[in-house]
């Protein structure tokens, strides 16, 4: 595993990359666990996902290194949002088969996302984009990507469940002027995002 990206954002958020090569039994090797992860981490059953734990737990810790931020560790609150021990920072991570990103802020909520981009995308736009955000990607591939990989940025922002993507995420605009609104159960949250590009995959942050 090595390190890809260290950005360091004008507000002072900090986005750490790491290209992840490693098999799952590698990891295993790399990353050892506490009881309480050793549990969690016999729970799951796909080795994928088995390989996304080990690799979100090695890179964080080597990510806080990195960054002189103290590691004690990662928690999960009741909704299954990760947090650092302690919480002085809010994290965001992100898996894909060839990369790991994990997002610190010390002032704000965060969400990160990788996505490709993918013909599959057009299928589901009807379902979980509103019709003005339909007539925003207008059949492009690149701002189809990007306004998926946003809403599940924000999805992790908000770090609850029972969002509906369609109703309580939306966007506006594009490229650097890209904003988002997470409106549910009382909570109006106007977001920003940073994005760009790694190797193939968009990385958007929302903030």
């Amino acid at each position: 595993m090595s390190l890809f990206s260290n950005i360091t954002l004008e507000n002072g958020l900090q986005i750490v990359v790491w290209n992840l090569s490693e098999t799952l039994e590698e990891l295993q090797e790399l990353t050892p666990l506490t009881p309480e992860e050793k549990e969690a981490w016999d729970a799951i059953s796909v080795p994928a996902k088995k390989r996304e734990f080990l690799a979100g737990k090695y890179v964080l810790e080597k990510a806080c290194r990195l960054l002189n931020i103290a590691y004690g560790g990662m928690e999960k609150d009741e909704h299954g949002k990760p947090h650092l021990a302690g919480r002085k920072y809010e994290i965001s991570l992100t898996h894909t088969e060839d990369f790991i990103a994990v997002v610190f802020s010390g002032h704000c909520p965060v969400g990160i996302d990788l996505e490709k981009p993918r013909e599959q995308i057009f299928r589901i736009l009807p379902r979980l984009y509103s019709p003005e955000e339909v007539a925003a990607v207008n059949g492009n591939l690149d701002t189809a990507t990007i306004y998926w990989s946003a809403k599940e940025a924000l999805y992790k922002l908000y770090g609850k469940r029972s969002v509906d993507f369609k109703k309580h995420l939306r966007l506006s605009g594009s490229g650097g002027q890209l904003r988002g609104l997470i409106d549910i159960n009382g909570t109006r949250l106007d977001c920003r995002f940073y994005i760009t590009r790694i190797g193939e995959y968009y990385l958007v942050v929302a903030y």
